[in-house]
């Protein structure tokens, strides 16, 4: 008897197949939000270093007339210090993206379980990327971990 070729095969096959180890598309899924984040951090990464060199003084003294003295003892020393903060900032933000981009990759790949807690550990550290405000990137990162230490996951990692 012949198997019919348009009939859906559950549990054979495909992306999301079970393995005696573990479900890979539930492996899959946080790897790909992960790579989107980072992708999205390194462009705003790009976005802070081209923002200093084009505008280098953030705040007018006008706008912080009314602040605390700390914060404006703050402002001031953004101001003055010119694009170098801001350059500095961004090229942290394109470090740390790349990195997650790097083990987002390796998480798809199941190659480097390290590479790939470095990079669910980076996107849930607060104020290192684009969607922190929206605290979208540590969600996904909290998604990544639990999916990570579970303990079907690990053995599937060369």
């Amino acid at each position: 008897m012949s198997q019919n070729p348009y009939q859906a095969n559950v549990g054979q096959g495909g992306p999301t197949h079970r393995t005696p180890q573990g479900n890979v598309g539930a492996i899959k899924a946080p790897g790909i939000a992960l790579l989107v984040v980072g992708i999205l951090d390194v462009l705003h990464g790009l976005f802070s270093i081209v923002r200093s060199l084009l505008f280098p003084q953030q705040v007018a003294a006008a706008d912080i007339a009314d602040a605390p003295p700390e914060m404006a003892e703050f402002v001031n020393f953004m101001n003055e210090s010119g694009p170098l903060v801001g350059i500095g900032f961004g090229v942290f933000e394109i470090i740390l993206a790349g990195v997650m981009i790097l083990g987002a990759i390796k998480f798809m790949q199941l190659k480097s379980y390290g590479l790939a807690m470095t990079a669910t550990i980076i996107a849930m550290i607060p104020c290192t990327g684009v969607m922190d405000c929206c605290i979208v990137e540590v969600g996904i990162g909290i998604w990544a971990l639990v999916i990570l230490l579970q303990a079907t996951t690990k053995p599937m990692f060369r």
